[in-house]
């Protein structure tokens, strides 16, 4: 079991290392939409030796002119596809109202090489009350896809 966790662990990170082929869908902007918040990182960006490698995560939080807020995740890897949620909280947010965590798949927030981010803790609050919190795991597909491989190998 160990092993296995262990192949997994180097897996994701070798994916993420040999850069993903580009999933270049545009995003359509929603009218009467405003946006709240938005974070893009490159978790391999200092470990890649070339641009075309380089995986963009991202988070962007809008608020329509109800109230309602929409939350979008996306990625230029192959291994992420689109999502998105809506919370259903009809009192106008602001930026300082929404919190991110970039996490590790191992849950830690300082990355390495081997252990990069890939998971984002979204925080949605109204003052001290938390409306909303979500986690988005970018390596999923790949974790999945990892798992099916080696089960099928069996």
């Amino acid at each position: 079991m160990k092993k296995i966790k262990l192949l997994l662990i180097f897996l994701v990170a070798c994916f993420s290392l040999v850069g993903c082929a580009s999933n270049n869908s545009q995003t359509e902007e929603n009218t009467g939409e405003k946006v709240i918040f938005k974070s893009t990182i490159s978790p391999n960006e200092e470990y890649v030796s070339s641009k075309d490698e380089i995986v963009n995560q991202t988070i962007k939080i809008t608020q329509n002119e109800e109230g309602e807020i929409f939350v979008e995740a996306s990625s230029n890897s192959a291994f992420f596809e689109k999502m998105s949620y809506s919370v259903e909280y009809y009192k106008e947010i602001d930026e300082k109202d929404v919190e991110v965590k970039w996490l590790t798949l191992m849950g830690s927030d300082k990355p390495s090489k081997e252990n990069q981010l890939c998971v984002a803790d979204i925080i949605i609050k109204d003052g001290a009350e938390v409306v909303s919190e979500r986690k988005v795991n970018f390596a999923k597909k790949a974790i999945e896809t990892i798992v099916e491989d080696i089960t099928s190998e069996q």
